[in-house]
């Protein structure tokens, strides 16, 4: 009876301390994001009729450019609201299952200057202007139109599952929709193959 009872505290002293952890983190965002205004990083795809973004940046729809001008008015577990200045937009960041967390991928969306684009070619600006990758662009150009990877995921119905934990391996895998990849290769720092 007694091991029965320490196990049920525990599981309750567990819970407990989850739930101070998920208040603590949440807390942590408010201080760090709300009503703070930033720059995006990168261009920030959202879809086109409810202006909802994932934290993936599923690359479709319409976008916010980089270096557009963005204030955080509400943050909490599951959505970041961005107000940007031009063109005048809202859009919802959900970032309710962010991997690795919340904070990283923010901190990768948003900071305090725009990015530099000086000394990049025709078909990096070309892949900025237009949010997309083509072949011959940069990693860093890469990067600045669409972002980042997602952190971590195994796609489905894939034998080649991937993991983007290094934003320098040669290849990462990017996300379109929910079941719909793109994987980007890389060699000497460019973009050499394209697999849709």
């Amino acid at each position: 009876m007694t091991r029965i009872l320490s196990t049920v505290a525990l599981a309750l002293t567990l819970i407990a301390a989850s739930s101070a952890t998920a208040a603590a983190d949440k807390q942590g965002l408010k201080a760090k994001y709300e009503e703070k205004s930033f720059t995006l990083q990168h261009n920030l795809h959202f879809d086109d009729d409810d202006h909802e973004a994932e934290w993936q940046n599923y690359i479709n729809g319409d976008f916010a450019p980089l270096g557009a001008k963005v204030t955080v008015t509400k943050i909490d577990d599951a959505k970041a609201i961005l107000v940007v200045e031009d063109p005048p937009l809202t859009i919802k960041l959900d970032i309710e299952h962010a991997n690795p967390d919340p904070a990283a991928v923010l901190d990768r969306i948003l900071g305090a200057t725009a990015p530099s684009v000086k000394g990049l070619g025709k078909e990096d600006l070309k892949g900025i202007n237009y949010a997309a990758i083509f072949e011959g662009m940069t990693r860093k150009a890469v990067f600045l139109a669409v972002g980042y990877p997602p952190y971590h995921y195994t796609p489905p119905f894939r034998k080649d599952s991937a993991t983007n934990h290094d934003p320098k391996a040669d290849e990462l895998t990017y996300m379109k929709g929910t079941y719909d990849f793109l994987k980007v290769t890389f060699s000497n720092d460019k973009v050499v193959d394209i697999e849709d």
